[in-house]
């Protein structure tokens, strides 16, 4: 587990400055800072998945696990309304064929959707630190 800890942990920083860069270097067509920002949600998701798996590990920030699944689903919850929500309470042309009636509620998803992504490259900071501690 610690090989993957390690892997874990430089994929996410790796991404996180790719990302960085791409903003910087604001050329889409050579980095494009979606494909990164798609690769770090792989990456956490795989990670999520694999420490489920593991179960109990001395050096795991359960609390912080939990709070951090308990965002996922609120942030997921969020998603599925924006999608299914009906254009009948929106006020303005309701026969707009670009219209998008969850839109407002999907970049409302977002905000807390980064957060916990940033909060997920903490937890595994921390516990890459703890996890090369432990022999």
């Amino acid at each position: 587990m610690k090989i993957f800890k390690s892997i874990d942990f430089f994929a996410q920083i790796g991404l996180l400055a790719m990302i960085i860069l791409a903003f910087i270097i604001d050329n889409y067509e050579t980095l494009n800072p979606m494909l990164f920002i798609m690769g770090i949600a792989v990456v956490q998701i795989i990670s999520i998945l694999t420490h489920t798996m593991a179960g109990h590990l001395v050096w795991k920030k359960k609390a912080w696990r939990k709070y951090h699944l308990i965002g996922t689903a609120l942030v997921f919850a969020l998603l599925i309304v924006a999608l299914v929500q009906d254009s009948s309470g929106r006020s303005g042309d309701k026969d707009d064929k670009y219209s998008m009636p969850g839109l407002e509620t999907l970049i409302y998803a977002t905000i807390p959707a980064i957060l916990l992504s940033l909060f997920y490259v903490v937890i595994t900071v921390v516990e890459w630190k703890k996890c090369k501690q432990i022999k």
